[in-house]
């Protein structure tokens, strides 16, 4: 394991992630990915609890990112609250989780997801068990493992 300043940013991270080619816009406030411009936006470093929270919401992001139609081609245009927005946040969650784990960076600072409301609509609910169809068969063979 790696020792590492859990206040400063990582040489290895930030490595990973300029070597993706992702368009990252730091110091733009909210976080979030914008598919029709392809780009994602992140506030400054310091305005997180540190290096960990900082990469975990970059890495959700890039998961975000790799589903754009030029790359994994994912459906990244339904809103919140929608059955296929939630299958989308379960996929950066668990893709920022497998970075972290990766990277020794810790993924339990992420932000809490409200799940609740994620996940709340009318019809059956989002689970482990039935989120398998939503997801392609790459995706879903890991959810699969995991649940």
């Amino acid at each position: 394991m790696r020792v590492r300043n859990p206040d400063a940013r990582d040489e290895l991270a930030d490595a990973f992630l300029r070597s993706t080619g992702a368009d990252i816009r730091e110091g733009q406030g909210e976080a979030l990915y914008v598919p029709s411009r392809d780009f994602i936006s992140m506030p400054a470093f310091d305005a997180f609890k540190g290096a960990d929270h900082f990469y975990n919401v970059a890495f959700h992001e890039l998961t975000h990112w790799a589903g754009h139609k030029s790359r994994l081609d994912r459906d990244l245009k339904n809103r919140f609250g929608a059955r296929n927005y939630a299958a989308e946040e379960l996929i950066a969650e668990l893709g920022a989780a497998f970075l972290c784990a990766d990277g020794s960076l810790t993924p339990a600072e992420a932000p809490p997801i409200d799940a609740e409301t994620l996940f709340r609509r009318p019809g059956p609910a989002l689970t482990a068990v039935n989120v398998k169809p939503l997801l392609p068969p790459r995706q879903s063979r890991g959810i699969s493992w995991l649940c």
